[in-house]
């Protein structure tokens, strides 16, 4: 799979809208460009509380930074990798003790973030949960 970018456009000053006769209004963005002329890379970063589906995540080559699952003193991450799904709901609908989660820590957002710098990111935007 290849660096997790989105060629984004951004507001290079006032955004436009555009009214079309068929009703439809269009927003008219520039794209961000470096001082080499060429298209900034932005990449995406969010969390799996996010709920990205799979499909997104890989045609839109998205990082995501797993939560944890706390699970009677077990700590899973929440990816399909590390942690067997049926399993889990499995343990859900028997148990009387709910798990709890863990958001990841400050580390493991900067250690994506330098992944992705290395493959060339001149930009990242991150998108996470939070309790406020």
């Amino acid at each position: 799979m290849g660096a997790p970018w989105l060629e984004l456009t951004a507001q290079s000053g006032p955004v436009h809208f555009v009214e079309h006769d068929d009703g439809r209004v269009e927003r008219q963005t520039a794209i961000i460009f470096n001082e080499d002329k060429e298209m900034n890379q932005v990449a995406v970063v969010t969390d799996t509380c996010a709920g990205v589906l799979p499909e997104l995540i890989e045609e839109l080559n998205i990082k995501i930074v797993p939560y944890y699952i706390l699970r009677e003193g077990q700590m899973l991450k929440d990816v399909e990798e590390e942690t067997d799904f049926a399993e889990f709901y499995d343990y859900l609908a028997a148990t009387k003790t709910l798990p709890t989660t863990a958001n990841p820590g400050a580390g493991e957002y900067l250690e994506a973030f330098e992944e992705l710098i290395v493959a060339g990111a001149t930009g990242i935007v991150v998108v996470t949960m939070t309790a406020e």
